[in-house]
């Protein structure tokens, strides 16, 4: 920005009451052209003043005001009003700039923990891949935002997920520990059976007790585990528990009162 030249810039001019110049720089001036108290506009070509006009000023604001027996003309160039858009013209660039350069910055920083996110999701699920089923997506405490959800929505499936495989491997257990006495009984008959000319028909009949027994057990833990699972729920009806309850209570009763 041009500093403003206040020697050709700003004009004035005091004149006595006979109309003698007291003081000012302006020269030469239409009087005419100046109201009293009332701002009027005059062009560089109207006045005269010492020294050159500033190139910038095309004229000037004009005010006459009666002191006394003095009358002082004033006038400022209107180029103060053309260096003021230009002072807000360079404010409103550099206010520009610096807004851009914040949301740039505010974007790169979104950006980061954005990606920092993702890659804890992305993480979360490889090591569940992996085999690990406790893994979970780290959430902070209060974050409301659409990855938040995501992840809490990631993290329950996850625990629905370890808790499927949890039955299921609780059924093998289940299956292998209760079936094992059965299956090395009826494995005892069969091959008592198999060394014999003649097989009892007895043995052949509690043979196959075993198998339906064997059979009536697996297809009771496969109940169990579709229970705990959930995968019955739909066929779920309501029960009496007091009536579960006195049932159990009778059904106890003497036993504890035979051990004190």
């Amino acid at each position: 920005l041009k500093t403003v030249n206040l020697e050709n810039s700003r004009i004035f001019l005091l004149l006595d009451e006979s109309g003698r110049t007291v003081s000012g720089n302006i020269l030469e001036i239409d009087l005419a052209a100046v109201s009293d108290d009332e701002v009027q506009f005059a062009t560089v070509d109207d006045i005269k003043i010492e020294g050159d006009h500033e190139d910038e000023v095309t004229g000037y604001w004009l005010t006459q005001t009666r002191i006394g027996p003095f009358e002082f003309i004033q006038g400022t160039g209107d180029h103060v009003g053309s260096e003021v858009v230009e002072a807000l013209g360079v404010a409103l660039a550099i206010g520009s700039v610096l807004a851009i350069a914040a949301g740039l910055l505010a974007g790169v920083w979104v950006g980061k923990k954005i990606e920092k996110r993702i890659v804890d999701i992305s993480n979360t699920l490889d090591r569940v891949s992996t085999g690990d089923l406790k893994a979970r997506i780290p959430i902070s405490d209060g974050a409301k935002d659409d990855l938040s959800r995501v992840s809490e929505s990631v993290n329950a499936t996850l625990g629905r997920l370890e808790t499927l495989l949890e039955t299921q491997q609780q059924m093998s257990n289940d299956i292998a520990h209760e079936l094992r006495t059965p299956l090395q009984r009826l494995r005892q008959r069969l091959e008592r059976l198999q060394g014999e000319s003649q097989p009892d028909p007895s043995e052949a009949g509690a043979a196959l007790v075993e198998v339906e027994d064997i059979i009536t057990t697996f297809n009771a833990l496969l109940r169990i585990a579709q229970v705990e699972a959930g995968d019955l729920r739909a066929r779920f009806e309501k029960v009496d528990l007091g009536a579960v309850a006195e049932t159990v209570f009778e059904a106890f009763e003497p036993l504890a009162e035979n051990q004190n």
